[in-house]
């Protein structure tokens, strides 16, 4: 028979040497668990009639505590009842209904008051008495608070997940918070009451997870209250209820889960419809939801090829965004083009915690350097008026610096002693803004692609934007779910994309036609590398929106045809007025002669004349272009200037206007862009594999049967997409050879097998490429080897 423990302070209360208190004196143990748990009763200190009936009693509360388990599904009355069949049945059962659950409140931004104390400095804050503990018992979803003669009982129970709510996206994952149902319980009280919390992670620096309450400092304060709501519970503390409230936190292991945003848009019919849309031809899906603007279709492009830029990742040393600044009189649509676009993307007034665009009309000087971003890659900084940023600091180092640091003064709260503060902002935005009439430095320029917009002239596009303009016409699609398209779209691009040697080598022809190298070696042209950086990034964004994670040739030419004035205008930091000197310069037979001969030279105030400036702002800018190698500059008498344009300068301008009387005659690169329905394309490939050779007049004939391809033009993209994406591969100028087939896996079943899959014979003799996984691995396995040739290059070789 076993006899009663002695109780401790004549509290009736039996002890229990596995029961560990959390004192001041010791520390706090919080990975101790309590055995069982002793409840108070309110009988406690009653005289037992007989060692029987302790024994009974004991049996009993043993049984009671081992068997009891939470049913949800009785409601939250049986958890009550469980209770007191726990302090053995002393009490009477709760009759009263339960306070009503508090509200979930929205997700807001971590601060002091969301901070989780640390559990041992918190320990020492407790009161000089040994009946002061928390004890939590993980197996029986409870944490009991004792304080002197009073008890407290802190039930809890994983009732559900958040709902999935989007605009808590970070990274193109959508995080998903569990959601606990606490029981307040005090000991020898019959009243409950019930709340539900939800505990929030995020992830910190290193990619640890960090757990939080939501609304930690409002939770605490409810418990608090209740649980000290009579005078004889007034023993228990806040800083009990913090503790309880950190077990649960810490003791209690939790799963961190996340939605992936495309995963969301893919699960509605309406979003995926419009997602693979925007994937098939991002070009054409942004110019139909932005017809509301007439015309203006390639600055809207470049727009777009701006803000996909902010996806491409760092890059030490270099500007690895494109930055544009449009110039344009008063009244041409320049912000309402831009605006168009971006209006697309998620901005920073939309309440999405992951926006792509952060809109703002004025930056104040030092604005930059304290905003309130973690990291400034991904986003796109929009400034209305380039006006309003002219005295803003760190503009130029957030460009192409990767990062912002500032060093300030401040005071610190706790001595009032001045020290160093310091605020430091990672990443590189892309900057988008639009220019009237703002002298901005050459510095600043050469960061930064300059787009012009001339004025809308004939008739027709007038008598459009009229229409527009008073119609004021409905939108198609609701704006949110294009904005949640746009950015599931962007977080599912590939993060990089190679550029092979050869491409390489055909964007050096186009640099080297440009950029006179003879100038360079004598320091007369001073941007040389950053034009280099603005064609790589146009290369890349191009190479992304047309769905290759490998750039082509043909991205190249595509990118040379839309940018070529751009790079060049940008890379010698010229306006427009500018080329329109050099015009007028040419025109004249103001032109350096090739046999040496005098040149035809002309004073500045025959140009200044010309287009009604003053002699001095003249003198300034034909300066820059001689600087720049583009004209001749010699001294009449030692004094007056006579200007020609040099030999080099008119290959350029030759280039710029030819260029621009062939982009008004040709088709535009992004009226060529074809990218057909994933489900025909398979269709069309399957197809090929079914003959290992193709005449040109069978394949021509199968597409306009199969793939509905029913003019010239729509058959000629269909060949070029099928020789791109090597299905077929052009032996002959009347045959091409499949490069897929059908491989037999059973007798029952088959699969398309591409030739480069199974054969490294297919690359013998090609030039090596460190991107091409078959080559790789026919090297690993020891199938080929790399020659290296004496101009140089290296060639893969096959084995046999």
């Amino acid at each position: 028979m076993k006899k009663l423990k002695k109780t401790e302070r004549g509290t009736g209360m039996p002890t229990n040497n596995k029961i560990k208190r959390l004192k001041k004196s010791n520390g706090i143990n919080h990975k101790s668990l309590l055995d069982f748990i002793v409840y108070n009763s309110i009988e406690a200190n009653k005289e037992v009639d007989s060692k029987n009936q302790l024994e009974n009693n004991s049996r009993e509360a043993e049984e009671s505590r081992t068997n009891s388990k939470f049913n949800y599904s009785r409601g939250i009355s049986d958890k009550v009842e469980k209770v007191e069949e726990n302090i053995d049945h002393l009490e009477e059962k709760n009759t009263n209904p339960l306070y009503p659950p508090v509200k979930d409140t929205p997700i807001q931004k971590l601060s002091e008051d969301n901070y989780m104390p640390n559990i041992e400095e918190k320990s020492s804050e407790l009161e000089e008495d040994k009946e002061n503990s928390v004890v939590f018992d993980a197996k029986n979803q409870v944490i009991i608070l004792n304080a002197k003669n009073r008890k407290a009982f802190i039930y809890f129970e994983k009732v559900e997940d958040t709902k999935v709510d989007v605009n808590l996206a970070k990274d193109g994952k959508i995080p998903v918070y569990p959601v606990y149902e606490l029981i307040l319980k005090r000991a020898r009280r019959p009243e409950a009451k019930t709340l539900r919390i939800k505990l929030i992670w995020r992830r910190n620096e290193k990619g640890n997870v960090e757990w939080h309450i939501e609304n930690y400092g409002a939770v605490v304060n409810q418990i608090y209250e209740f649980l000290s709501s009579s005078k004889k519970d007034k023993h228990i503390t806040k800083d009990m209820v913090k503790l309880a409230l950190d077990y649960l936190i810490n003791e209690i292991p939790h799963e961190p889960k996340e939605v992936d945003i495309v995963d969301y848009v893919q699960s509605d019919p309406e979003l995926r419809q419009l997602f693979n849309e925007l994937k098939r031809n991002p070009i054409k899906f942004v110019l139909d939801h932005t017809d509301n603007i007439v015309g203006n279709e390639e600055l809207k492009i470049k727009i777009l090829y701006a803000v996909v830029s902010s996806v491409l990742p760092p890059l030490e040393q270099s500007i690895y965004r494109i930055h544009l600044i449009i110039n344009g009189n008063f009244g041409v649509g320049k912000s309402s083009t831009v605006e168009s676009v971006l209006n697309l993307f998620f901005n920073n007034a939309d309440g999405f915690s992951d926006y792509i665009v952060y809109k703002a009309t004025r930056f104040t000087r030092n604005a930059l350097g304290h905003l309130d971003v973690d990291n400034l890659d991904g986003k796109v900084f929009y400034l209305v008026q380039m006006d309003y940023a002219e005295g803003v600091n760190y503009l130029r180092e957030a460009l192409d610096m990767g990062y912002l640091i500032t060093i300030y003064p401040c005071r610190d709260s706790n001595t009032g002693e001045i020290k160093q503060c310091e605020n430091i902002i990672k990443g590189m935005p892309v900057f988008i803004s639009t220019n009237v009439s703002a002298n901005l430095d050459d510095q600043l320029l050469s960061r930064v692609l300059q787009l012009y917009l001339p004025r809308k002239t004939d008739n027709e596009t007038i008598h459009k934007v009229f229409i527009k303009k008073v119609t004021k016409p409905k939108r198609k699609v609701d704006i949110t779910k294009i904005k949640l398209v746009t950015y599931a779209w962007l977080k599912s691009l590939p993060k990089d994309v190679a550029i092979p040697e050869n491409v390489a080598e055909k964007m050096w022809e186009f640099y080297a036609r440009y950029f006179n190298l003879e100038k360079i070696k004598k320091d007369e042209i001073n941007n040389i590398f950053r034009p280099i950086d603005h064609f790589r990034n146009l290369v890349h964004v191009h190479a992304l929106i047309h769905g290759h994670d490998v750039v082509r040739e043909n991205d190249v030419d595509e990118v040379i045809s839309l940018f070529k004035k751009d790079l060049i205008l940008s890379a010698f930091l010229l306006s427009e007025l500018d080329l329109k000197i050099m015009k007028f310069l040419r025109d004249i037979g103001a032109v350096e002669e090739e046999n040496g001969k005098t040149p035809h030279m002309v004073r500045t105030l025959v140009v200044a004349s010309e287009f009604k400036m003053y002699v001095r702002s003249m003198k300034n800018i034909l300066d820059r272009l001689a600087n720049n190698g583009l004209l001749i500059k010699e001294l009449e008498e030692g004094r007056t200037s006579l200007w020609c344009l040099s030999r080099y300068g008119l290959n350029v301008v030759n280039d710029l206007l030819e260029g621009e009387q062939q982009q008004e005659s040709e088709a535009k690169p992004w009226e060529n862009f074809f990218q057909p329905p994933e489900e025909k394309y398979d269709y069309i490939v399957s197809k090929i594999a079914d003959k290992p050779e193709w005449t040109v007049e069978e394949l021509r004939t199968m597409l306009q049967q199969h793939a509905e391809a029913n003019t010239d033009d729509l058959v000629n993209k269909w060949i070029k997409l099928l020789e791109e994406t090597k299905v077929i591969r052009k032996i002959s100028e009347n045959k091409y050879k499949a490069l897929v087939k059908w491989k037999a896996i059973d007798s029952e079943t088959k699969e398309l097998v591409y030739e480069e899959e199974e054969s490294c014979e297919a690359y013998d003799g090609q030039p090596y490429d460190e991107n091409n996984k078959v080559m790789r691995l026919c090297l690993s396995i020891g199938n080929a080897y790399i020659e290296n040739t004496e101009d140089g290059k290296r060639i893969f070789r096959v084995i046999k």
